[in-house]
C-alpha cells in the first residue's frame, strides 16, 4: 500500500471542488503580476540601506497588491 502524501490528499480533496490546485494556469494574470513584481523591485529596492531595510523592501515588493486592494476597499467604504 502506497503511503499518501499531503499533496496527494489535497489533490484528492480538490477533485470535487472547482479549484485549480496543481493545474497550469494559462491566464494573463501571472505575467502581469511578474511585471508588477519587477516594477515594485525597481521602486522599493534602490532605497535600501542595510539588511533589515532590504528584507522589508522585499516583503513590500511581494505583498504590494494586497495592500493596494485593502486600502482601495477602505477608501471606497467596503473594508473596515
Amino acid at each position: 500500500m502506497k503511503k499518501s502524501t499531503v499533496k496527494d490528499k489535497v489533490i484528492e480533496m480538490c477533485q470535487d471542488c472547482n479549484c485549480n490546485y496543481g493545474k497550469k494556469s494559462s491566464s494573463a494574470e501571472s505575467p502581469l503580476y511578474g511585471i508588477g513584481l519587477i516594477g515594485a523591485a525597481f521602486y522599493f529596492l534602490p532605497g535600501s540601506n542595510g539588511l533589515s531595510e532590504w528584507l522589508w523592501h522585499i516583503f513590500q515588493t511581494i505583498t504590494w497588491p494586497g495592500f493596494l486592494v485593502y486600502h482601495l476597499m477602505q477608501f471606497i467604504g467596503i473594508g473596515k
